[in-house]
């Protein structure tokens, strides 16, 4: 069995999820401490996303305790040494997860389903996300909410 990801270093709290490494650091600067980078990729260049990454990892770099996590790009994240990174189920085939591991970054997955967590537990993430909890607009999504009683 592989060992588990690094813990988190505080309690995850208030937990953002924004789009620029702008936002990033705003948030840091008024006292949030932990935060997800989310680039759409269709939206920008290789270059524009990798300027926003390495911002966004530098910015948390800056903050003692804060908690920056990069959605997605893996690869990126691990080039920064970023604090953390946050993958999605369909990333789990694709990405180096021991790469990651070996590093020291912190691990978040998202789940949905009752079978996505069994698998996101055997990584042994260092967080894990369930939802949707409620109906969502801002992308389509193929489940259905899973509501606060489950």
């Amino acid at each position: 069995m592989s060992k588990s990801f690094a813990p988190l270093t505080h309690p995850i709290g208030f937990y953002p999820v924004v789009p620029t490494a702008t936002w990033v650091e705003r948030l840091l600067g008024w006292g949030v401490h932990t935060i997800q980078l989310r680039i759409k990729a269709a939206d920008h260049t290789p270059a524009e996303i990798s300027a926003e990454v390495i911002a966004a990892v530098d910015a948390g770099k800056a903050i003692p305790g804060a908690q920056v996590f990069i959605n997605d790009h893996w690869q990126l994240a691990l080039a920064a040494n970023a604090y953390g990174v946050h993958l999605g189920q369909e990333d789990l085939d694709t990405a180096d997860i021991e790469a990651l591991r070996a590093a020291g970054i912190r691990l978040g997955l998202s789940t949905h389903t009752p079978a996505e967590l069994a698998r996101a537990k055997a990584v042994q993430p260092s967080y894990l996300a369930i939802g949707p909890i409620y109906p969502t607009t801002l992308k389509v999504m193929p489940y259905e909410p899973v509501g606060l009683e489950r």
